[in-house]
């Protein structure tokens, strides 16, 4: 596989936590963060059924699902 994309939040790379979003997003006045985030959560857990649809290969499904985040 390639390299994934990356980003940082105050200068973390790894071990980001929904704190540290919730965080970055009151900085940034961003209203119902958590309930945003949660939306999120919830779509990227679905992702495995998503990519079946698609007739995403299973190995390509696995090493994908490595990289999400859930908060």
């Amino acid at each position: 596989m390639g390299k994934s994309a990356q980003f940082s939040i105050y200068g973390k790379r790894k071990d980001i936590t929904k704190d540290d979003l919730l965080i970055l997003a009151k900085s940034m006045n961003i209203k119902k963060a958590n309930q945003i985030i949660q939306q999120i959560n919830d779509i990227v857990l679905k992702w495995a059924t998503f990519a079946e649809e698609a007739k995403v290969k299973k190995y390509f499904i696995q090493q994908i699902s490595k990289s999400h985040l859930i908060l």
